[in-house]
């Protein structure tokens, strides 16, 4: 069941099953307006199959298929937004940035402390620096896509230890659009803890 903030992950499921079925679970059921959907077992987590060195060799083979999905769904940008995906193109995190500032100084006035201020102080300051390398961002050759935002070797399903070829993504709740560089990277805490060990 998805809560209210990421109802779209029902519909984005059923999305998936008609752009790219052997990426994604086929919903057995689902009830849109109530957040409800009900998945095939999907296979076992990759980081319950393999760690360490194998996790990396792993990967090496699952992300370049996640990275065609992104290719893949680029041109249907407009239909995943209709999904109610949250926009974090690069053109819009100005936006973004913005109102996050203003979350924090509502906060802050409620809560905080001298101490809060004179960090948000610095944050405010790199407004003009952020809206740069968004802008830069924005005019790079990568199209703007579907990123899953949370992904690790937990959300990613595989039938088995010998199948990762056969991998599919899992948990969309925390999606966004956005640059496709935007996933995590082995320096994720998540990432890094498990490949540690």
């Amino acid at each position: 069941m998805a809560g209210p903030g990421t109802a779209f992950e029902v519909a984005l499921y059923r999305f998936l099953h008609r752009a790219a079925p052997e990426r994604g679970l086929t919903p057995i059921a689902t009830e849109v307006t109530r957040g409800w959907i009900v998945l095939p077992d999907g296979g076992l987590p990759l980081g319950e199959c393999v760690s360490g060195t194998d996790l990396v060799d792993a990967l090496v083979t699952v992300l370049p298929q996640y990275g065609q999905l992104q290719r893949d769904l680029a041109a249907q940008v407009d239909d995943l937004l209709a999904l109610g995906i949250a926009d974090m193109r690069a053109a819009i995190m100005p936006r973004r940035f913005d109102e996050a500032l203003e979350v924090v100084a509502g906060y802050i006035e409620r809560r905080g402390d001298a101490a809060d201020w004179a960090t948000y102080e610095q944050l405010a300051a790199l407004s003009d620096t952020f809206a740069a390398w968004c802008d830069r961002l924005a005019q790079a050759p990568a199209p703007a896509s579907l990123d899953h935002n949370d992904l690790h070797p937990w959300n990613i399903l595989v039938p088995g230890v010998n199948r990762v070829s056969d991998a599919r993504f899992y948990d969309w709740g925390d999606s966004v659009v956005a640059h496709p560089f935007a996933s995590p990277s082995p320096s994720d805490p998540c990432l890094s803890r498990t490949l540690d060990g």
